[in-house]
């Protein structure tokens, strides 16, 4: 099957407006905590997203999806933990480019990123159980389903279970990474060794 042509890039402030496409769509936000998005709402986060790259450590690297010139959706690769090397990432795709592989894709880009820029050891991500969509993502990128964690957010029709999915740096690179390499422009140098298994002395764990 050919993959479709998505390319990751920073975001910067700017992309406010096509962040706001989606973010401003009940369709969009349906299993998620946030939104819909008032422009304002939207506004803030992007800046808030731009302004994480510039923090030091980074812990938030967050992209707009491109196919093209159009803003498809977008893919963050939070770096939970340097010490550990543990990573999370997220994804969210326009509705209009729903069932074209998109998602697919930028989770291929971030796992790589993670695995191949960072050194991360393992990558999790979650997901709503009701958004079948999102869990067959996961599953085709590889990642092993791990449990169902009940209410783990409030959302607007109430309190939402967790699908949790992980994926080991040795299984992305026998299995689902083989031959990936991350479509991502505008990225910062990780830090020395990365890459390389090596560990960082501060760690990054959420508190």
């Amino acid at each position: 099957m050919s993959r479709v042509p998505v390319t990751l890039h920073r975001i910067v402030f700017t992309d406010w407006q096509a962040v706001h496409s989606w973010a401003g769509r009940p369709d969009a936000c349906r299993f998620q905590p946030w939104g819909p998005n008032t422009e304002d709402q939207t506004r803030d986060f992007a800046r808030a997203a731009a302004e994480a790259w510039t923090h030091e450590p980074l812990r938030r690297l967050a992209h707009v999806a491109r196919l093209g010139n159009a803003v498809v959706g977008m893919g963050v690769l939070h770096l939970r933990s340097h010490t550990q090397r543990q990573g999370e990432v997220s994804y969210i795709v326009h509705p209009e480019a729903w069932g074209q592989g998109v998602g697919t894709e930028i989770g291929r880009s971030l796992l790589s990123l993670g695995f191949d820029r960072w050194g991360l050891h393992r990558i999790h991500a979650t997901c709503d159980p009701r958004n079948r969509g999102s869990s067959r993502v996961l599953e085709k990128l590889g990642m092993t389903y791990e449990g169902h964690h009940r209410h783990t957010a409030w959302i607007r029709d109430g309190w939402r279970d967790s699908l949790v999915f992980s994926i080991l740096e040795e299984e992305w690179r026998a299995g689902a990474g083989s031959g990936v390499y991350a479509c991502v422009e505008g990225q910062p140098a990780p830090w020395p060794g990365a890459g390389r298994g090596a560990r960082r002395d501060a760690d990054l764990d959420d508190q």
